[in-house]
Protein backbone atom coordinates (compact mmCIF):
# COMPACT_ATOMS: atom_id res chain seq x y z
CA UNK A 1 0.00 0.00 0.00
CA UNK A 2 2.93 2.37 0.74
CA UNK A 3 4.29 1.94 -2.80
CA UNK A 4 0.89 2.72 -4.30
CA UNK A 5 0.54 5.89 -2.21
CA UNK A 6 4.07 6.99 -3.10
CA UNK A 7 3.42 6.47 -6.85
CA UNK A 8 0.12 8.37 -6.62
CA UNK A 9 1.76 11.31 -4.87
CA UNK A 10 4.48 11.42 -7.54
CA UNK A 11 1.82 11.61 -10.26
CA UNK A 12 -0.10 14.32 -8.40
CA UNK A 13 3.13 16.30 -7.90
CA UNK A 14 4.09 15.96 -11.57
CA UNK A 15 0.60 17.07 -12.63
CA UNK A 16 0.80 20.05 -10.30
CA UNK A 17 4.15 21.11 -11.79
CA UNK A 18 2.79 20.75 -15.34
CA UNK A 19 -0.25 22.84 -14.37
CA UNK A 20 1.86 25.59 -12.83
CA UNK A 21 4.12 25.65 -15.89
CA UNK A 22 1.14 25.84 -18.22
CA UNK A 23 -0.46 28.60 -16.14
CA UNK A 24 2.70 30.73 -16.11
CA UNK A 25 3.17 30.27 -19.86
CA UNK A 26 -0.45 31.16 -20.61
CA UNK A 27 -0.23 34.20 -18.36
CA UNK A 28 2.90 35.49 -20.09
CA UNK A 29 1.33 35.00 -23.52
CA UNK A 30 -1.84 36.87 -22.44
CA UNK A 31 0.23 39.72 -20.99
CA UNK A 32 2.16 40.06 -24.26
CA UNK A 33 -1.06 40.07 -26.30
CA UNK A 34 -2.74 42.59 -23.98
CA UNK A 35 0.27 44.92 -23.93
CA UNK A 36 0.68 44.85 -27.70
CA UNK A 37 -3.02 45.44 -28.43
CA UNK A 38 -3.78 48.08 -25.82
CA UNK A 39 -3.42 51.59 -27.25
CA UNK A 40 -1.18 53.98 -25.39
CA UNK A 41 -2.50 57.23 -23.97
CA UNK A 42 -0.57 60.39 -24.80
CA UNK A 43 -1.81 63.30 -22.65
CA UNK A 44 -0.09 65.92 -24.85
CA UNK A 45 -2.28 65.02 -27.84
CA UNK A 46 -5.52 66.09 -26.12
CA UNK A 47 -4.52 69.75 -26.58
CA UNK A 48 -4.67 69.23 -30.34
CA UNK A 49 -8.33 68.13 -30.34
CA UNK A 50 -11.00 70.82 -30.20
CA UNK A 51 -14.76 71.01 -29.85
CA UNK A 52 -16.55 73.49 -32.12
CA UNK A 53 -20.07 74.47 -33.05
CA UNK A 54 -21.78 72.93 -29.99
CA UNK A 55 -25.33 73.39 -28.74
CA UNK A 56 -27.65 72.10 -26.03
CA UNK A 57 -30.76 70.32 -27.33
CA UNK A 58 -33.89 69.48 -25.29
CA UNK A 59 -36.21 67.00 -26.97
CA UNK A 60 -38.85 64.56 -25.68
CA UNK A 61 -37.83 64.99 -22.05
CA UNK A 62 -34.16 64.37 -22.80
CA UNK A 63 -31.19 66.74 -22.89
CA UNK A 64 -28.14 66.20 -25.05
CA UNK A 65 -25.30 68.21 -26.46
CA UNK A 66 -24.37 68.22 -30.14
CA UNK A 67 -21.11 69.47 -31.57
CA UNK A 68 -18.17 68.88 -33.83
CA UNK A 69 -14.82 67.43 -32.87
CA UNK A 70 -11.71 68.44 -34.84
CA UNK A 71 -8.35 66.65 -34.84
CA UNK A 72 -5.34 68.98 -35.23
CA UNK A 73 -2.78 66.26 -34.39
CA UNK A 74 -0.28 64.97 -36.94
CA UNK A 75 -1.69 61.46 -36.49
CA UNK A 76 -5.12 59.88 -36.10
CA UNK A 77 -7.03 59.53 -32.84
CA UNK A 78 -9.20 56.47 -32.27
CA UNK A 79 -11.34 57.31 -29.25
CA UNK A 80 -12.02 60.73 -27.71
CA UNK A 81 -13.81 61.18 -24.39
CA UNK A 82 -16.01 64.29 -24.38
CA UNK A 83 -17.06 65.85 -21.06
CA UNK A 84 -19.86 68.37 -20.52
CA UNK A 85 -19.67 70.31 -17.25
CA UNK A 86 -23.00 71.83 -16.12
CA UNK A 87 -23.02 74.97 -13.93
CA UNK A 88 -25.67 76.83 -11.92
CA UNK A 89 -26.21 80.64 -11.86
CA UNK A 90 -23.32 81.12 -9.44
CA UNK A 91 -20.94 79.17 -11.67
CA UNK A 92 -20.91 76.16 -9.35
CA UNK A 93 -20.51 72.75 -10.96
CA UNK A 94 -23.76 70.78 -10.59
CA UNK A 95 -23.25 67.77 -12.88
CA UNK A 96 -20.96 66.13 -15.44
CA UNK A 97 -22.01 64.20 -18.55
CA UNK A 98 -19.56 62.12 -20.60
CA UNK A 99 -19.48 60.19 -23.85
CA UNK A 100 -16.85 58.46 -25.98
CA UNK A 101 -16.55 59.38 -29.65
CA UNK A 102 -15.14 56.52 -31.69
CA UNK A 103 -12.92 57.16 -34.69
CA UNK A 104 -10.56 56.90 -36.22
CA UNK A 105 -10.42 60.62 -36.69
CA UNK A 106 -7.63 61.40 -39.14
CA UNK A 107 -5.46 64.54 -38.99
CA UNK A 108 -7.39 67.70 -40.04
CA UNK A 109 -10.63 65.69 -40.00
CA UNK A 110 -13.78 66.52 -38.04
CA UNK A 111 -16.66 64.41 -36.74
CA UNK A 112 -20.03 65.14 -35.18
CA UNK A 113 -20.83 63.96 -31.65
CA UNK A 114 -23.77 63.65 -29.27
CA UNK A 115 -23.41 63.61 -25.48
CA UNK A 116 -26.58 62.53 -23.67
CA UNK A 117 -27.25 64.06 -20.28
CA UNK A 118 -30.04 62.74 -18.13
CA UNK A 119 -32.93 60.66 -19.44
CA UNK A 120 -36.69 60.36 -19.18
CA UNK A 121 -36.34 58.39 -15.94
CA UNK A 122 -33.59 60.62 -14.55
CA UNK A 123 -33.91 64.24 -15.67
CA UNK A 124 -30.84 66.38 -16.08
CA UNK A 125 -29.92 68.66 -13.16
CA UNK A 126 -31.11 72.27 -13.52
CA UNK A 127 -28.27 74.34 -14.92
CA UNK A 128 -27.68 77.76 -16.49
CA UNK A 129 -24.48 77.19 -18.45
CA UNK A 130 -22.19 74.44 -19.66
CA UNK A 131 -18.68 73.83 -20.93
CA UNK A 132 -17.73 71.07 -23.39
CA UNK A 133 -14.18 69.79 -23.67
CA UNK A 134 -12.25 66.66 -24.62
CA UNK A 135 -10.74 65.01 -21.54
CA UNK A 136 -9.03 61.92 -22.90
CA UNK A 137 -8.06 60.20 -26.10
CA UNK A 138 -6.37 57.17 -27.54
Amino acid sequence: MGQLLKAGLKKVGAGLLYGIGFGVSAGLIMKFIFDSMTPSFDPTRIDQVSVTGHEEVKRDGEVFFLGTLENHNSGPVRIVKIQVDLFDKQGKLVDICEEHVRGPLKPAESANFKVPCGSKGKPVVEHDSYKIHPVGLL
